[in-house]
């Protein structure tokens, strides 16, 4: 749903106090803060870490503190990675004004960077020094999916093939260099390396388990890349024909919502002689056995259905093995998996008019439960547009949105007008 507040935040001009910037060696008196005309408040951003491929903005105010006007011509950037985006060239200041200043970081490689941007203007022949530092990084990697892969018992001579794939999670390309795989009886396919995969990008490939003796394996899939490695975990038992044995090798259950349930059915088997099933159990408690009572027998080649129930917790893959264990202490597991999906949600859609104050940089939002507070603010950064998604409101619920501005100083107004938000149920 969408509410509009329909008056703007009336301007004002905040109290700012001024703050003297050290003067840096081998720079002459007419560059520094305190020479010149042009004042800066802060003269120095520290950005912190900025992801490459990404951009983070701070602002500061430029004040006039001479008794003639003064224009700000350009500015001198001496700093990789960094612009300014306000104030847009040439701008007179009369005695007294001020002007918020908004510089952007965006790193183009990873890396600490620091230097210099001068703010030009008719009253200082070199401008008006502002000091900045920030350093690149690289965000994202490659993760498998899954990450463990389990192939139960597989009888000596016969195969199994599971699907895994690579994704690359961060925003810029990664290159796929190399592959390895370790562990008897497993191998895999459909992965030519070394290629590239784009921000978000996923590959998938085939795996498989073709025992050669009885026994448990273990073993993994290791692809390297230019940022970090990606392992699948594998593991599977070799059986003989007589030996008991679960189908499908794998139940995948999909996507499920969270907070609702799916279920499939499998199969138990004998192999040439009868076995008896002295217990079963899945590995976590997002899947669920029923329709066995234990223990119970089966003769040479006879089947006993069963169902397994799968009830995600939260978002995202979950996997579990079901494993069986038979009189004499033998063990035959089958593979489970499947995707938590989040219940669909409401949100509300906050706009309003911005304030007409120069001074004005950004907004904060406050939300209460009871119309004219408490609120709360729940922008967890100065909103710089003059709209605002709430998706954390609950079905059923009624809200009531307010919203404050705020100068480059930190300082912000009194409450806007309220607005109202009834939330649908469900």
């Amino acid at each position: 749903m969408r509410v509009r507040f329909p008056q703007s935040l009336q301007p004002w001009v905040p109290a700012l106090v001024l703050v003297l910037c050290l003067v840096f060696p081998n720079i002459s008196s007419a560059q520094t803060a305190t020479s010149q005309q042009l004042k800066c408040n802060p003269c120095s951003l520290s950005f912190g870490s900025v992801a490459v491929g990404t951009s983070k903005k701070m602002w500061l105010t430029l004040t006039n503190k001479g008794s003639s006007s003064l224009t700000i011509n350009g500015y001198n950037i001496k700093a990789a990675g960094f612009h300014v985006t306000l104030p847009v060239p040439p701008v007179t200041l009369a005695p007294s004004e001020f002007k918020t200043m908004a510089i952007v970081f965006k790193p183009t490689a990873t890396g600490s960077v620091s230097g210099s941007i001068y703010v030009l203007n008719n009253k200082s022949s070199v401008g008006l020094l502002i000091s900045v530092s920030g350093t690149g990084t690289t965000s994202g990697g490659i993760s498998p999916n899954p990450s463990s892969i389990s192939y139960g018992t597989v009888t000596v001579g016969s195969s199994t093939t599971q699907t895994a794939s690579i994704k690359n999670t961060g925003t810029t390309s990664i290159q796929l260099k190399s592959s390895s795989i370790t562990g008897a009886g497993f191998s895999f396919s459909g992965l030519t390396l070394p290629m590239t995969l784009s921000g978000g990008q996923s590959v998938t490939f085939t795996t498989k388990f073709a025992p050669t003796v009885t026994g448990s394996v273990s073993g993994s899939i290791t692809v390297t890349s230019s940022l970090n490695n990606a392992v699948v975990k594998l593991s599977g038992t070799g059986g003989t024909s007589g030996s008991l044995s679960a189908s499908p090798s794998t139940l995948n259950f999909g996507t499920v919502t969270v907070g609702t349930t799916k279920s499939m059915t499998g199969a138990i088997t004998a192999g040439t002689s009868g076995v008896t099933v002295s217990s079963g159990a899945s590995s976590t408690s997002e899947f669920v056995l029923s329709g066995l009572s234990f223990p119970f027998s089966l003769s040479a080649g006879q089947s006993k259905s069963y169902t397994v129930t799968f009830k995600p917790q939260s978002s995202g893959t979950a996997t579990a093995s079901l494993k069986f264990t038979t009189g004499s202490g033998a063990t035959v597991s089958e593979s489970l998996t499947g995707s938590g999906a989040a219940a669909s949600s409401h949100s509300v859609s906050l706009n309003w008019v911005a304030s007409t104050s120069s001074a004005v940089v950004g907004y904060n939002v406050y939300r209460g439960t009871t119309s004219g507070g408490p609120y709360s603010k729940i922008n967890s950064a100065l909103e710089s547009s003059t709209n605002f998604v709430d998706g954390s409101v609950l079905a059923g619920k009624t809200y009531f949105y307010v919203v404050t501005a705020v100068d480059g100083g930190g300082s912000q107004s009194g409450f806007s007008n309220q607005v109202k938000a009834i939330i649908p149920s469900p």
